[in-house]
């Protein structure tokens, strides 16, 4: 999820252009448009990005912990099992 929401901070600021895909570029420009970040805004889409992802996986941090505990492992131990179910 981090990961995902970096991907759209990164679009959101400095939105690629797709050359096979040429509404790529306009759709995240419109969503520019409608959430009021200039074309010209000057920002640094990586720290951007960055910034989100890092603020997101600080948030969700204490959840896995929770989640480990409750569990009765640590939290490896739930990522271990939470990756090898979705292999």
């Amino acid at each position: 999820m981090p990961w995902v929401a970096g991907f759209a901070a990164f679009q959101l600021v400095t939105p690629t252009f797709v050359a096979l895909w040429p509404a790529w570029g306009e759709a995240w420009a419109r969503a520019q448009g409608a959430l009021g970040v200039p074309a010209d805004n000057g920002w640094s889409g990586v720290v951007v990005a960055l910034v989100v992802a890092g603020a997101l996986t600080l948030a969700v941090a204490p959840a896995d912990r929770w989640a480990a505990r409750r569990h009765g492992g640590s939290a490896r131990d739930v990522h271990e099992v939470t990756t090898t179910a979705v292999q």
